[in-house]
């Protein structure tokens, strides 16, 4: 990347549109921390990770022909291309081997420059030549060639050896670590941001400078997400049919996204929602200063947060609002009920996560208390941060749907918040209509604070979301969430995860196209494999009896391979046909209307003032 590829922070731009500062806290947040940095609702970036599956042994393979054989234990299994990747914008080190400044011996030479300088504590955090040559070539794959040849038993699905990611994770896990990753974050978006890329040829056009701030941001991030996972493949034709007329609204942005890409684009949209709530946050509300505070410095490198004199808070404010896009489906709500001085008591649980491992968020008048999955967190009493771990946290359940979070420090405790649904709503606030947006993921257990009997005794508990089966947050590393939408024919008899989806086709991962040979053996493969739970159950369904015991076990990894087993049975390619077609026509039906808007205004002719 040349110097004039980078970022221009003197670019002119219309007076109505959104600042370089707001692009980047929304690429940074929406783009990278809600839809590729996360994977159930934890921060992955400062690890490596992996983009598909790792197989327990036995397992029959499903993307292969039979004759390949079963997969051995912690055999890879790619989704798509992909391989190896870090980062908040995730760098996929197979897609970026050739790029100089992004591929895997970057990683591995500032590891041994950080091995080094433990060397007198540890003398065996450095790698040998054998070591790093063997970590180089694997991170190096694409997700191809980690495969294999899908025609033989040949198997090029290795992981890194234990001993080698253990090691280069403690780095990612350091300050140092966190540097170069957040270097790697930095220059992405500098990419995404250069002139001549996607975002600038948007912010050129008529459509982004005529739409409303919250609309440019909703662009914004549909178009920066599509470069970002799928290079120039797509976005020059949305930019190009923008340019002339064939695409003249954000539903229209939003549709020149591949079918198979869109569930990655509403995560991100998602994200993009919590951008415009904090962004648009009351003055009361005390996420509306923190906002401000991180839209000043959206790059902020994270080992030094608390070292701005200027802003005494950010180290909490950052930490707040970047936790806030690992729940993107329930932290608009929040931010609103902020705005509205309201009420709010919600533990949010994670697909396979142990109970315990919940994310809170509290609010009461303008305070409130939130922390993430890790149980890392802050409150914010009187305008006064506070630093909080769950583990300090206790709840209690009073009459009348009253909840108080007491906190002990030191061996003391005292009431952190006071949570009471009988009090008004002290600052109503008026929405205004939005278009359509994706569905947020259902949290698992959203405490109705009024709901509790009145003559129910106080329940003094550690916070932990009770046992359910409604939605919870789970993705693959490419944003994509099988075990949620695998769960959704569940839920059909349960009750709703997600009643706003009505196209089926959105209900499971998209399929890869098959040749009619694989996909006879893949029938074939899922009629003669032998569950590995009980299918007796209470729906008298195999896959709802299935899903439903998966997710009393909590077991993420069957959920996951319930879902590919349906999208790839013939009950799942008939609905998803059934969703095609249904797309399909939509899309038909609002060409026809747009065709005959268009005549119509033909006919008409110009309006002539007088």
């Amino acid at each position: 990347m040349t110097g004039q590829e980078l970022a221009d922070p003197n670019r002119e731009r219309p007076a109505e549109t959104i600042t370089d500062n707001e692009l980047k806290a929304t690429i940074y947040l929406a783009v990278g921390v809600a839809s590729e940095g996360s994977v159930r609702g934890r921060n992955v970036a400062y690890e490596l990770s992996f983009a598909g599956y790792i197989h327990q042994s036995g397992e029959t393979s499903r993307r292969q022909p039979i004759e390949a054989g079963a997969f051995r234990d912690g055999q890879l299994e790619p989704i798509y291309n992909s391989g190896y990747s870090i980062g908040t914008l995730q760098t996929d080190f197979g897609q970026q081997r050739n790029d100089p400044d992004r591929n895997a011996d970057q990683l591995l030479n500032a590891y041994q420059v950080w091995a080094r300088e433990q060397v007198n504590e540890n003398p065996g955090m450095l790698l040998t030549q054998q070591e790093y040559n063997q970590a180089s070539l694997s991170l190096r794959r694409q997700g191809n060639e980690i495969r294999g040849d899908r025609q033989t038993a040949i198997d090029n699905g290795y992981d890194i050896p234990t001993g080698i990611k253990t090691r280069l994770n403690a780095f990612m896990a350091s300050d140092a670590g966190i540097t170069y990753v957040h270097n790697q974050d930095v220059r992405q978006i500098d990419h995404l941001l250069r002139e001549g890329g996607a975002v600038r040829q948007l912010e050129d056009t008529s459509l982004y400078q005529n739409a409303t701030q919250d609309d440019q941001i909703r662009m914004a991030t549909v178009i920066a997400k599509l470069e970002n996972q799928d290079g120039a493949r797509h976005w020059p034709g949305v930019i190009e049919q923008i340019n002339d007329g064939s695409i003249d609204s954000l539903d229209g942005i939003k549709a020149g996204v591949p079918q198979h890409l869109r569930g990655d684009r509403d995560n991100a949209l998602r994200g993009a929602e919590v951008v415009i709530a904090l962004r648009n946050a009351e003055d009361h509300n005390p996420l509306h200063t923190a906002w401000q505070n991180v839209v000043a410095n959206p790059l902020a490198n994270p080992t030094q947060l608390n070292q701005d004199r200027a802003r005494p808070n950010l180290e909490a404010e950052y930490s707040t609002v970047k936790s806030l896009f690992l729940i993107s489906g329930q932290a608009k709500a929040f931010v609103q009920t902020l705005d509205d001085s309201g009420h709010r008591a919600q533990d949010v649980r994670f697909q396979g996560a142990p109970r315990d491992q919940t994310a809170g968020l509290y609010v009461s008048g303008n305070d409130f208390a939130q922390w993430n999955r890790d149980g890392h967190g802050y409150a914010n009493i009187d305008g006064q941060w506070n630093e909080i771990e769950r583990s300090q946290i206790r709840r209690v359940d009073q009459r009348n749907g009253v909840v108080d979070l007491n906190i002990n420090r030191n061996g003391t405790t005292e009431r952190l918040l006071h949570v009471d649904p009988n009090e008004p709503v002290l600052r109503p606030v008026q929405q205004p209509a939005e278009p359509a947006q994706p569905a947020p993921i259902a949290p698992t257990n959203q405490q109705n604070v009024g709901s509790f009997a009145a003559n129910q005794a106080p329940t003094i508990a550690p916070v932990m979301a009770p046992p359910s089966i409604g939605g919870s947050q789970s993705m693959y590393d490419d944003g994509r969430q099988p075990a949620i939408e695998a769960g959704r024919a569940l839920s059909n008899a349960i009750g709703p995860i997600d009643p706003s989806i009505t196209n089926p086709a959105l209900a499971f991962p998209p399929l890869i196209p098959a040749t009619n040979e694989r996909e006879r053996d893949e029938r074939e493969e899922s009629q003669q494999r032998e569950p590995q739970i009980s299918t007796s159950g209470p729906f008298n369904d195999p896959y709802l009896d299935k899903t439903y015991a998966a997710l009393m076990a909590g077991d993420s990894n069957q959920l996951d391979r319930i879902a590919i087993e349906f999208a790839h049975s013939p009950e799942g390619q008939r609905m998803a046909q059934m969703g095609d077609q249904l797309l399909a026509q939509q899309q038909l039906l609002e060409q026809q209307q747009l065709q005959e808007q268009r005549q119509t205004q033909a006919r008409q002719g110009p309006v002539m003032s007088r």
